[in-house]
Formats: C-alpha cells, sequence, structure tokens
C-alpha cells in the first residue's frame, strides 16, 4: 500500500478534504481580519479629520474673533505712542490707561487660545490635498500679516484674505472628507 494507495481511501480522501477545506477557510479568514483592519483604519483617520476639521473651523473663528479688537487696539496704541497723544479718548471711548488694561486682559485671552500655526500645522498634517497644503500656506502668511504687520489701512484687507483662505480651506477639508467617503 503506497500513498496513492492512501490517498484513494476513505482516509486519505476525507484528511486531505479536510485540510484543504481547513486552508480555504484559514485564507478566507485573514483576507476578512485584513479588510476588516483596513476598514477601521480608515474609519478612525476619517474621525481624526473630522476633529481636525472641528478644531480648525472653530479655533480659527475664535482666533480671529478675538484678534480683530486686539489687532486694532494695538494699532491705536503704537499710533498715540508714535504721536505722543496719550491725552486723548481713543475711537472706543477709552483713554489711554482705561485702552492699555482692556487691551493686555483681550489679549491675554487671545494668548490663551490654540495658536491659528499650531491648527494650520495639524490640518497640512492630517490632509493630504496639495490645493489644502497652498491654501493653508497662504492663510499662514496672511494671519502673519495681520499679526505682526497691520496698520490702519491694511487691516481690512488682510481681515478679507483670511477670511477667503480660511473659508476656501474648510471647503477643501470637507471635499476631501467627501472623496474619502465616495471611495
Amino acid at each position: 500500500m503506497g500513498f496513492s494507495n492512501f490517498l484513494n481511501s476513505k482516509l486519505g480522501l476525507t484528511l486531505v478534504g479536510g485540510i484543504l477545506v481547513g486552508g480555504c477557510s484559514m485564507l478566507l479568514e485573514a483576507r476578512i481580519a485584513e479588510s476588516q483592519g483596513k476598514r477601521a483604519l480608515a474609519v478612525e483617520e476619517r474621525a481624526v479629520k473630522i476633529e481636525v476639521m472641528s478644531d480648525f473651523a472653530d479655533g480659527i473663528s475664535r482666533w480671529l474673533t478675538l484678534a480683530q479688537p486686539v489687532i486694532k487696539k494695538s494699532v491705536w496704541l503704537s499710533i498715540a505712542i508714535e504721536k505722543n497723544k496719550l491725552d486723548r479718548d481713543f475711537p472706543d471711548g477709552r483713554n489711554f490707561d482705561e485702552l492699555v488694561v482692556h487691551y493686555e486682559t483681550i489679549r491675554g485671552e487671545l494668548n490663551a487660545l490654540e495658536q491659528p500655526e499650531s491648527l494650520i500645522a495639524k490640518s497640512d498634517a492630517v490632509f493630504a490635498s496639495e490645493d489644502l497644503a497652498e491654501t493653508l500656506g497662504r492663510l499662514r502668511q496672511a494671519i502673519e500679516d495681520y499679526r505682526y504687520r497691520a496698520s490702519m489701512e491694511n487691516q481690512t484687507s488682510l481681515l478679507i484674505l483670511i477670511r477667503k483662505d480660511y473659508t476656501e480651506s474648510v471647503q477643501l477639508m470637507g471635499l476631501e472628507l467627501q472623496k474619502k467617503d465616495e471611495s
């Protein structure tokens, strides 16, 4: 009785059939586990992107809300100090000392927020779109210009640039999430 006779026997056929069915079952289970792992990873990646997008949208919006009066008052104070006109009332009705106290208070609140550069860097790291990276770069530059080079003349135009790039950034993040959903 050789090996071929063993394979032709009921025991041989059962054994070989069992091995084949078991092997196929293991391969199928491995494929299913791999697919489930990829799906879980995609769901987790999506959740992270949604959180980063939400933090970005909320954080930049809150920063802008506080930055506008801080920048405006900073410009007023700079002009007053430069022109040595510290004894007059400012456009918001405060005198110099009151304006300094108010400015320091709101500047402290602004500095307590997550800074836009951090929000932009997180978004840039999580999202893959080249268009978004370019828009975030413009937003970063516009915020830097607003923060450090704002004057009475250019405040409004800088805010328009920031809002435009901010809106475009959020839209591009949403598009990237939508494309992932469709695939």
